[in-house]
């Protein structure tokens, strides 16, 4: 009877250590997860950025056309003047 008892005891203090890495893991796996969160959240941030400028830039490139008409849109770009036939000439 002593012999069962001593098994007992021993898969129990096995299941314990068991149970201890088991917990030790699960907080390795948290930690890992909350990194990934922390890093995709960080993505998040730099994607919206990202769209904000395209879209900026979406828009100045479309109205560039009407902005290069107007003669008086003044602009940092170097917009060539080009002269009719007549003005050639001269």
């Amino acid at each position: 009877m002593g012999r069962d008892f001593d098994d007992i005891i021993s898969e129990i203090k096995e299941l314990q250590s068991d149970t201890n890495a088991f917990k030790a893991w699960q907080g390795d796996v948290t930690s890992l997860l909350n990194q990934l969160l922390d890093v995709i959240k960080e993505q998040k941030k730099e994607i919206a950025g990202l769209k904000e400028y395209a879209y900026i830039n979406r828009i100045r490139v479309e109205s560039l056309p009407y902005e290069l008409r107007d003669r008086e849109f003044k602009s940092s770009i170097f917009v060539p003047r080009i002269l009719t036939k007549h003005e050639t000439r001269r």
